[in-house]
């Protein structure tokens, strides 16, 4: 009787750890764009490239303090996007990061993740998001709740854009291209 009681407190505290990491996540998420928002000279638009650069920087300095020994990069396009955009394009990327923090670099193996933002054209913008972890299986289980995955689809589906996961050696690279306007 005691181990299985000891079995449930060990997955109740490993969901609050879980829970902490998402609370940081997104607190960064928020004050960066809180940020972006009050400094700007026009709230309907969000300059891309220092909103990902500080939501980014907020993020690994968050991951870091909870044990991870990864680290991110982010090279963006200088682009205005409405700012209804740029929330969804948060949420994703906050998503994204986190996730290869905690899956492709696990039991706090060092490693990067790469986000590069970039026009395709007057029209269109790609999204990459890149591990050189243990990398991501099609059709297999997914390691966690799934919940991140569904926040991505959703976001993806809020910025009308393709959504890609591409396999690398080693690695995985989930891609998001969408209509700037």
């Amino acid at each position: 009787m005691r181990a299985a009681e000891t079995h449930r407190e060990r997955k109740f505290l490993a969901l609050l750890c879980e829970q902490e990491r998402q609370d940081a996540a997104y607190t960064a998420f928020v004050g960066e764009l809180h940020k972006r928002l009050y400094t700007a000279n026009d709230i309907r638009f969000v300059e891309v490239d220092d909103y990902l650069a500080g939501l980014i920087r907020n993020l690994d300095e968050s991951l870091t303090a909870e044990g991870s020994r990864a680290r991110s990069s982010v090279e963006a396009a200088a682009l205005l996007v409405p700012t209804d955009k740029a929330v969804s394009l948060g949420v994703a990327v906050t998503e994204l990061v986190t996730n290869a923090f905690k899956y492709a670099y696990p039991a706090g193996e060092g490693g990067e993740v790469r986000i590069t933002l970039q026009r395709l054209d007057d029209e269109r913008v790609r999204l990459s998001v890149r591990d050189y972890g243990v990398g991501w299986v099609e059709g297999a289980k997914a390691k966690g709740t799934g919940l991140g995955t569904r926040i991505v689809k959703a976001m993806a589906s809020s910025l009308n854009a393709e959504l890609d996961y591409i396999r690398h050696a080693p690695g995985t690279e989930v891609v998001l291209s969408f209509p700037l306007g």
